[in-house]
C-alpha cells in the first residue's frame, strides 16, 4: 500500500437525541468499527473507522440514563458522563462493531478451575 492508501475512513456521527430518558434517534451510517464515543458540547458523538466501499444504511440508537428501560437485544456501544448523570448508548444494528475497551458482546469467562 502507498502512503495514503487505506481500507477505512474515520467518520464522526453526532447523534441527535432529544431531552428525556430512553429516547431513540436514527442516522445513516457507514458500517465499520467504533473507535470512541463521547459527550461533546452536550451531544453524543461517535467516531467510526468506516468501510468507504460500502454505502450508508439507517441505524437506530437509544440513549438511556441509569434506571431507564432499555432494549436488551440492542448492542451497548458505551457510556458517557454529563455532570452527575451517566448516559448509556445502544444500537439496534450491528453495522458498527465495538472494539478496544468498549463493550462488546461475547462469551464471558467461566469460573477459574
Amino acid at each position: 500500500m502507498g502512503m495514503f492508501e487505506t481500507d477505512a475512513v474515520i467518520h464522526e456521527y453526532r447523534v441527535p437525541f432529544r431531552s428525556g430518558l430512553g429516547n431513540i434517534a436514527e442516522l445513516d451510517v457507514y458500517p465499520g468499527r467504533l473507535l470512541d464515543l463521547a459527550l461533546l458540547r452536550g451531544q453524543v458523538v461517535l467516531w467510526v473507522a468506516a468501510d468507504p466501499t460500502k454505502g450508508p444504511s439507517p441505524m437506530r440508537f437509544q440513549l438511556a440514563g441509569t434506571g431507564a428501560p432499555i432494549h436488551t437485544s440492542w448492542l451497548h456501544l458505551g457510556s458517557v458522563l454529563e455532570g452527575q448523570t451517566a448516559w448509556h448508548v445502544f444500537s439496534e444494528s450491528k453495522l458498527i462493531r465495538c472494539s478496544g475497551g468498549l463493550a462488546e458482546p461475547g462469551p464471558r469467562p467461566g469460573p477459574a478451575k
